[in-house]
């Protein structure tokens, strides 16, 4: 099916159904045609199950899949109910090491690509204050039991996403390196 979450970005969306012994797991991959990306796509080995051989196929760089996150995030704003953006910007970022100027060069290009002003309005109180029963709400959907809050999440992306967000204001270079909790 056509991928219509924005009328703007091209893809497909790839609906599958596999099947393992008596498991039936619905997976969905996403094919996108409008963006250029930024690093290059990368071959990416997938875990395997019985220890099969691992699939191997191109996939976006972890900089792209954060910065496409970041950019939905601040072009929403206050109209923002994507919570799983939020979710996977905090994830991804305390499980990968990351390189600052690759991050802020694939943000700036899909700014640039989107027509997207930086804006901080998630960064407000009066943001996370009210998107806080949202957040509540997508994680009992998900079924998480984490005890984090919306104002947690939020302090956690401020920490590893406005440093980038700022330097791409200022027109600076960004070097510095994320080592799964921190900018060093």
């Amino acid at each position: 099916s056509d991928i219509a979450e924005d009328a703007e970005y091209h893809g497909v969306r790839c609906s599958l159904l596999a099947h393992i012994g008596q498991a039936e797991i619905p997976t969905k991959i996403d094919i996108g045609f409008s963006d250029d990306v930024y690093p290059e796509p990368a071959l990416m080995e997938f875990p395997s199950l019985l220890g099969m051989e691992p699939p191997r196929l191109l996939g976006y760089p972890i900089e792209a899949v954060i910065a496409e996150k970041y950019e939905a995030m601040i072009s929403l704003g206050m109209m923002n109910s994507r919570f799983k953006d939020f979710y996977d910007i905090v994830f991804l970022s305390g499980i990968y090491e990351i390189e600052g100027a690759k991050l802020q060069q694939s943000l700036f290009n899909v700014l640039r690509q989107r027509g997207t002003n930086l804006s901080r309005t998630i960064y407000t109180s009066n943001f996370v204050d009210e998107k806080q029963k949202q957040w509540q709400a997508f994680k009992n959907r998900i079924g998480s039991d984490s005890d984090l809050s919306f104002q947690d999440i939020m302090q956690r992306i401020k920490k590893f996403m406005l440093p980038v967000h700022e330097a791409i204001e200022r027109g600076q270079k960004f070097s510095a390196y994320w080592n799964k909790a921190s900018w060093i």
